[in-house]
């Protein structure tokens, strides 16, 4: 993808435990956002803020947060259910390694600001970070956050209690580097040409015990559907199509999907129409197409099938799914099962 810096956006996930970082600090959230166009009641209504929304963001920041060292703070609060389809990405790959592979892939989805790259030495991996934003003071928080992000994640995945690993930054040695210490540990260079990270090969490659290639399966194919999505921004249908695979278990209606893109109801209903399809459609269309993967590619019953796709009863489950298939849930998985499918 050919990175914009007027198009960039960031999941507002990453927003959310940022407010709650910056409220703990005794600043208010409608402060922090202001002049965001972001309103801090109806936050969870919105998937994604744009690069003009995160620019004004950071600049609030510099302007209240009195600590250069909020981006290590913020990383630091990463956990991986933040990162969305990413997130379950990691739980359900085989180790790191292949997850890191799927996260290069796949990152997009969640944050344009940055993009990742990968040396595969001999014994370990170089994570090197690309920084997708030319002015300079927005890249020290960008960084900070996404190299303690990402030591924060891996310590919590794979259990343990430091990770003291050789660390790069581009930006000059800081005055204070005590939480750098703290949070990345002693081996940490400033001034670099790069922001990376080495790990031992090892570590990536160690066995995850929640591993499922069912699931990840399953969601790298989401997670392609959401890539291709980025690309077509414009197309109404395509944002919805978006916003619903993000969250398969939330039921949204017509006017809660509207209020969520900031638009009234007649105005989605008129500009879906002009792209000849209809919002129940839209739902319609993913619904099943992940209710047939869960069944392929899963071992959870029709009722837990049913509850991740936010239906309140198996049997409308059921009677949606044998209206779009034309079985039942449980005739179809025996049917593929039978066929060889996994």
């Amino acid at each position: 993808m050919t990175y914009n810096n007027n198009n960039m956006s960031l999941s507002t996930d990453y927003v959310k435990i940022f407010v709650q970082l910056v409220e703990e600090k005794g600043i208010l959230a409608k402060d922090i956002l202001a002049n965001t166009h972001i309103d801090p009641l109806n936050i969870n209504k919105i998937a994604y803020i744009n690069s003009g929304q995160l620019t004004q963001l950071i600049e609030n920041a510099y302007e209240l947060i009195d600590d250069p060292d909020w981006g290590l703070q913020f990383g630091e609060r990463l956990h991986i259910g933040a990162h969305g389809l990413l997130g379950h990405i990691s739980s359900s790959a085989n180790n790191s390694l292949e997850s890191l592979k799927v996260y290069q892939q796949f990152l997009q989805i969640r944050n344009q600001l940055v993009s990742i790259d990968y040396k595969l030495q001999t014994q370990s991996v170089v994570i090197i970070f690309n920084i997708h934003a030319n002015i300079k003071y927005l890249q020290r928080p960008i960084i900070d956050g996404c190299i303690s992000g990402l030591i924060s994640t891996l310590t919590t995945k794979l259990q343990l209690k430091s990770v003291d690993v050789p660390i790069q930054f581009t930006y000059q040695k800081p005055e204070k580097t005590q939480l750098h210490t703290q949070l990345l540990g002693n081996h940490i260079t400033f001034n670099s040409d790069q922001n990376s990270v080495e790990l031992p090969l090892h570590l990536l490659t160690q066995s995850n015990a929640s591993a499922n290639p069912g699931v990840f399966h399953l969601v790298k194919q989401q997670s392609e559907v959401a890539l291709a999505q980025i690309s077509q921004q414009n197309r109404l249908s395509d944002i919805i199509n978006r916003h619903l695979l993000e969250s398969p278990e939330t039921l949204l209606t017509q006017e809660d999907m509207a209020k969520r893109l900031n638009i009234t109801s007649r105005t989605l209903r008129r500009r879906l129409g002009q792209e000849g399809i209809n919002y129940q459609e839209i739902q319609n269309s993913v619904r099943k197409n992940i209710a047939i993967e869960y069944l392929k590619s899963t071992s959870w019953t029709v009722q837990e099938i049913s509850d991740r796709l936010g239906y309140s009863e198996e049997v409308n489950f059921s009677r949606a799914f044998k209206r779009w298939v034309g079985i039942s849930p449980s005739l179809f998985r025996h049917q593929n099962i039978e066929t060889g499918h996994p």
